[in-house]
């Protein structure tokens, strides 16, 4: 068959545009914090701050991914179940995207109520920014799970192999896991930093070992060919650089700019993902076959 990126098209050509898309911003992140944002305060309202760059990529990302999970479940022939895993995926990228917006309440003028205010962090009609950590755990947790758990333990231990199938759960392509692992290193600056800089290291280890593993043949077969399994590499040196970068200009424990762009990397993440899932199924229903 051969190597298809996001497992849809054969050959490397789209996955290195968007290694170098996501490469580009890691660059950017870096030059912004390391030098731009204390130089110039404005590149830092540009770029982090709410309702600019950043935020609003990250929504767009995220009703990207949602519009096209929605035209797959109007659109193509699926089975019940997998149908209805499409339709909470739609539903999941939209409500994040409205709540990065905190519901259009900045850009309608709408104020927050005193009981709101007295729970939410920025004082906004949102759930993500109550005082607890939760949903903060949610999201990354969720998508370290869906990004490389899943995909990961789908190629390599047939009892969850036989599970995803038996719920006909739309597993993603193992070479998105780099995409969800990158945006990590943005964010290892921003709250239980140590810890979070320990299990990503170790983490981005026992990956580098265990793809070299006979056991991994199958998985790495989904990644790009003679280098998709080095790209955990790429992790591994970011993590120290990406880390000394904000720690050196920005206080770890308010680093914004590193969350901000680490969420619209995610997002990016989740595009990708819709978008696979939406093409895999025109290429099964354009054959004549329902997509399980």
């Amino acid at each position: 068959m051969g190597y298809r990126s996001f497992g849809v098209y054969k050959g490397t050509t789209l996955y290195k545009r968007c290694l170098m898309f996501v490469g580009a911003l890691t660059i950017l992140q870096i030059i912004l914090v390391a030098w731009g944002i204390k130089q110039y305060p404005w590149l830092n309202q540009l770029f982090f701050a709410e309702d600019w760059t950043y935020e609003y990529l990250t929504v767009i990302f995220y009703i990207g991914a949602g519009g096209m999970m929605l035209y797959t479940f109007l659109k193509i022939p699926l089975t019940k179940r997998y149908k209805l895993f499409v339709l909470a995926f739609a539903a999941l990228f939209f409500f994040v995207a409205m709540e990065e917006i905190s519901w259009g309440q900045r850009i309608l003028g709408v104020e927050t109520p005193e009981t709101i205010e007295e729970i939410n962090e920025q004082d906004e009609l949102n759930i993500h920014n109550l005082h607890t950590d939760l949903f903060h755990v949610l999201l990354w947790g969720g998508s370290l799970l869906l990004g490389v758990f899943i995909p990961l333990l789908n190629e390599t231990f047939e009892p969850v192999r036989r599970l995803v199938k038996k719920f006909e759960f739309p597993v993603m392509s193992p070479d998105l896991h780099f995409f969800f692992l990158l945006p990590l290193t943005y964010y290892v600056g921003h709250r239980w930093v140590y810890p979070k800089l320990f299990l990503l290291v170790a983490l981005t280890v026992g990956l580098f070992v265990f793809f070299q593993l006979p056991a991994a043949k199958r998985y790495v077969e989904k990644l790009p060919p003679r280098w998709g399994k080095y790209l955990v590499i790429v992790i591994l040196i970011l993590i120290p650089v990406m880390f000394q970068v904000h720690r050196y200009k920005i206080p770890l424990t308010d680093n914004k700019a590193g969350q901000e762009a680490a969420e619209m990397v995610l997002s990016f993440g989740y595009l990708l993902f819709a978008w696979a899932v939406m093409k895999k199924n025109e290429l099964f229903s354009n054959r004549g076959v329902e997509k399980k």
